[in-house]
Protein backbone atom coordinates (compact mmCIF):
# COMPACT_ATOMS: atom_id res chain seq x y z
CA UNK A 1 0.00 0.00 0.00
CA UNK A 2 1.14 3.52 -0.86
CA UNK A 3 0.90 6.05 2.03
CA UNK A 4 0.07 9.64 0.91
CA UNK A 5 -1.24 12.69 2.11
CA UNK A 6 -3.85 14.86 1.31
CA UNK A 7 -5.15 18.58 2.52
CA UNK A 8 -8.55 19.41 2.89
CA UNK A 9 -10.23 21.96 4.71
CA UNK A 10 -11.12 21.52 8.44
CA UNK A 11 -14.14 21.09 8.11
CA UNK A 12 -14.51 18.66 5.28
CA UNK A 13 -12.03 16.39 7.50
CA UNK A 14 -14.59 16.60 10.25
CA UNK A 15 -17.37 15.60 7.97
CA UNK A 16 -15.14 12.59 6.45
CA UNK A 17 -14.37 11.37 10.04
CA UNK A 18 -17.40 11.50 11.16
CA UNK A 19 -18.95 9.58 7.87
CA UNK A 20 -16.08 7.00 7.59
CA UNK A 21 -16.95 6.43 11.46
CA UNK A 22 -20.56 5.93 10.76
CA UNK A 23 -19.74 2.68 8.44
CA UNK A 24 -17.38 1.52 10.64
CA UNK A 25 -14.41 2.85 8.42
CA UNK A 26 -10.75 4.55 9.09
CA UNK A 27 -11.34 7.75 7.31
CA UNK A 28 -8.58 6.15 4.84
CA UNK A 29 -10.79 3.06 4.33
CA UNK A 30 -14.17 5.26 3.20
CA UNK A 31 -11.73 7.29 1.13
CA UNK A 32 -10.54 3.56 -0.53
CA UNK A 33 -13.89 2.43 -0.54
CA UNK A 34 -15.35 5.29 -2.53
CA UNK A 35 -11.99 5.62 -5.47
CA UNK A 36 -12.80 1.70 -5.82
CA UNK A 37 -16.39 2.01 -6.35
CA UNK A 38 -15.78 5.10 -8.74
CA UNK A 39 -13.01 2.83 -10.61
CA UNK A 40 -15.68 0.29 -11.39
CA UNK A 41 -18.33 2.45 -12.50
CA UNK A 42 -15.81 4.12 -15.35
CA UNK A 43 -13.74 0.72 -16.59
CA UNK A 44 -16.53 1.18 -19.56
CA UNK A 45 -15.00 4.52 -21.03
CA UNK A 46 -17.51 4.15 -23.97
CA UNK A 47 -20.56 3.75 -22.09
CA UNK A 48 -19.16 6.60 -19.64
CA UNK A 49 -18.92 8.57 -22.71
CA UNK A 50 -22.11 7.39 -24.15
CA UNK A 51 -23.74 8.35 -21.13
CA UNK A 52 -22.41 11.78 -20.64
CA UNK A 53 -23.53 12.57 -24.50
CA UNK A 54 -27.01 10.80 -23.58
CA UNK A 55 -26.96 13.55 -20.86
CA UNK A 56 -25.52 16.93 -22.60
CA UNK A 57 -27.97 16.23 -25.23
CA UNK A 58 -30.74 15.92 -22.87
CA UNK A 59 -30.20 19.20 -21.34
CA UNK A 60 -29.50 20.83 -25.16
CA UNK A 61 -33.06 19.66 -25.85
CA UNK A 62 -34.49 20.60 -22.38
CA UNK A 63 -31.95 23.61 -20.96
CA UNK A 64 -33.25 22.14 -17.65
CA UNK A 65 -30.11 22.60 -14.89
CA UNK A 66 -29.67 23.27 -11.60
CA UNK A 67 -26.95 26.31 -10.43
CA UNK A 68 -23.40 24.43 -8.91
CA UNK A 69 -24.04 26.84 -6.04
CA UNK A 70 -27.50 25.45 -4.73
CA UNK A 71 -26.07 21.86 -5.22
CA UNK A 72 -23.13 22.24 -3.61
CA UNK A 73 -25.22 23.99 -0.64
CA UNK A 74 -27.45 20.94 -0.94
CA UNK A 75 -24.31 18.47 -0.54
CA UNK A 76 -23.44 20.35 2.23
CA UNK A 77 -26.15 19.84 4.67
CA UNK A 78 -25.74 16.31 4.21
CA UNK A 79 -25.48 15.11 7.63
CA UNK A 80 -26.08 18.41 9.00
CA UNK A 81 -29.50 18.35 11.28
CA UNK A 82 -30.72 20.46 8.51
CA UNK A 83 -30.03 18.66 5.50
CA UNK A 84 -32.11 20.39 2.48
CA UNK A 85 -34.04 19.12 -0.19
CA UNK A 86 -32.68 18.59 -3.81
CA UNK A 87 -32.52 22.05 -5.95
CA UNK A 88 -35.13 22.40 -8.19
CA UNK A 89 -33.95 21.94 -12.01
CA UNK A 90 -35.17 24.92 -14.25
CA UNK A 91 -34.62 26.73 -17.35
CA UNK A 92 -31.51 27.91 -18.52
Amino acid sequence: MTKATLQLEESVFVKLTAIAQGTNQTPEEFISSIVNGLDSEFDDDDALFAECEARWSEFEKTRLASPLDEILDWINSWNTSNKEPAPQCRPF
